[in-house]
Parts: C-alpha cells; sequence; structure tokens
C-alpha cells in the first residue's frame, strides 16, 4: 500500500537524497510506462524527470485554483 511504499526510504540520510537529486537532469529517465498492447505490441515510454515535474505542478494548479 502506499503507506509501506512511503517508508521503504525511510531509514536513507538526507545527504544520500539531496546528492541524488542534485545529479538528476531534466531529460533523464525518471519512470517508465509501459502499453498494454491492445493495439499492437506492448511498448515501454520513459518519462523525464522534467515531464513528471510538470506534469504535478499543473496537476496542483488545477486542483487548488478555486
Amino acid at each position: 500500500n502506499w503507506h509501506q511504499a512511503l517508508q521503504l526510504g525511510h531509514d536513507i540520510e538526507n545527504r544520500v537524497i539531496i546528492k541524488k537529486i542534485k545529479r538528476q537532469r531534466p531529460g533523464q529517465c525518471c519512470n517508465i510506462v509501459f502499453t498494454s498492447g491492445t493495439t499492437g505490441e506492448a511498448k515501454g515510454v520513459m518519462l523525464s524527470h522534467d515531464n513528471m515535474t510538470w506534469t504535478w505542478v499543473s496537476y496542483n494548479r488545477l486542483k487548488y485554483a478555486n
């Protein structure tokens, strides 16, 4: 569940996390989303860090725009 997923990084020191964040670059792969293959062979699509950041910023702007 979500709570368990958040706990996975609980024991990692902040300095290790900060170091990883500083090494991230906008075009680097952050996530791979796989298609189901209903219209052909299944494929993976790479989403970059900047793409994920833009998605969440846009989502939050729409969610809290009221």
